[in-house]
């Protein structure tokens, strides 16, 4: 996709610990991390870490700015799936987040979605939503709307994709995620779903849970669904090996 003379293509690095010794992999995961980092940082605090270890394991979504097969990172999420969480022996990131500073009905219903699955695989945590901070502060309001059009877009393509029907996830109300999620079709998880996350500086959030998009986001989907169908894929080099029986 060209814009203002300028190349954007759909990156999905899944599993990026199995791929680190491909240099294009680890190039694009280390500037993805630098990025977010970089980010969190000027919004919630010098203190504040965006990752983790399901980092290393996760499905991580991005649009990159592509200069002489030089790619860019520009927007990016994370998402975490609960099968993968099994197979490396990790707490599903939601339930951790809730049982911290969230409540015991949010915990419930977070169990719930994870057991009524018809596979772990179906259940995904989507977060560390991030954007390069040149982007964020641009003038260009049309490139801005075209952002989160694609973000929009992102969401609904990267769960057909994947076959990942129940999305759970938080917006800072601070940088307006909430909102944006409101609009893609996202209802709170529950009748508490607003809560202070401590490990962003106490920030106010609010827990979603998704298993269908609104009419906006399927719209999205739909006008950038060349760009979506131009991705780079970097995917496991053996994918079997990481199957969690159902």
């Amino acid at each position: 996709m060209i814009i203002n003379n300028k190349k954007y293509q759909v990156v999905i690095i899944d599993n990026p610990i199995e791929n680190l010794d491909d240099k294009k992999c680890a190039d694009i995961f280390g500037k993805l991390l630098k990025m977010k980092h970089t980010g969190y940082k000027v919004t919630y605090g010098d203190n504040v870490l965006p990752m983790d270890k399901s980092d290393f394991f996760s499905t991580h979504i991005l649009l990159c700015e592509v200069d002489n097969n030089n790619y860019t990172p520009i927007i990016a999420y994370k998402s975490t799936s609960y099968d993968k969480c099994l197979f490396y022996k990790m707490e599903f990131p939601a339930l951790t987040l809730m049982k911290e500073d969230g409540t015991p009905n949010c915990v419930n219903r977070i169990n719930t979605i994870l057991h009524s699955a018809t596979s772990p695989s179906e259940v995904s945590f989507d977060s560390s939503w991030a954007q390069n901070l040149e982007y964020r502060y641009s003038d260009d309001q049309s490139l801005k709307i075209m952002l989160r059009e694609i973000t929009m877009m992102f969401a609904v393509k990267h769960h057909e994709y994947f076959k990942i029907p129940h999305m759970i996830s938080c917006g800072v109300v601070k940088v307006k995620t909430d909102q944006f999620f409101y609009k893609i079709g996202l209802k709170e998880l529950c009748s508490e779903a607003h809560f202070i996350q401590k490990s962003i500086n106490n920030q106010e959030v609010v827990i979603f849970y998704n298993d269908s998009f609104s009419e906006l986001a399927l719209e999205m989907a739909k006008k950038y669904n060349t760009l979506w169908d131009d991705k780079l894929l970097i995917l496991p080099k053996n994918p079997a090996a990481l199957k969690i029986a159902s």
